[in-house]
């Protein structure tokens, strides 16, 4: 994990910035595409009913996810899949993935969306604790926001 070149490149400050930035729009199409599909067993009425309290919850983080990360690229964003951004067949894979899980069984929607929640936020955390004491990492900012998220 640690080798993976967005996590090397903001840990070591190197990291090219047109692959940072393509991979925070890739994010943010990823938290939209995820967002849809929480409202979407959200508004399941043959769903448990505290599956669909998680799923409105859930749903609003993801969207609003969404709409920072275009907010700070400057996208405009009218709340649809229409962004300007071409979505990479990894976004477009994974998204696939975890709505054919959870159109087959609801509740895989919990497993499906688990471990992504739980890695960012220990390597946002762990990041902290390499760039925390830096002046020259131009990374930093984003570490910092994105800790414990």
């Amino acid at each position: 994990m640690w080798n993976a070149t967005f996590i090397r490149g903001v840990a070591n400050g190197d990291l090219d910035p047109d692959f940072y930035g393509d991979y925070n729009l890739q994010d943010g199409i990823y938290c939209r595409r995820l967002g849809q599909l929480w409202q979407q067993l959200a508004n399941n009425h043959t769903v448990d009913f505290n599956l669909t309290v998680f799923a409105n919850a859930t749903k609003s983080g993801y969207l609003a996810c969404a709409s920072t990360i275009f907010e700070t690229f400057n996208i405009r964003d009218n709340g649809e899949n229409k962004y300007g951004v071409i979505e990479q067949s990894a976004v477009t894979k994974y998204v696939n993935y975890t709505e054919t899980n959870m159109l087959a069984k609801p509740y895989y929607m919990l497993i499906v969306t688990y471990p992504c929640l739980k890695l960012w936020s220990y390597l946002t955390n762990e990041l902290w604790k390499i760039v925390e004491n830096t002046t020259t990492n131009p990374y930093k900012t984003w570490v910092q926001t994105k800790q414990g998220q």
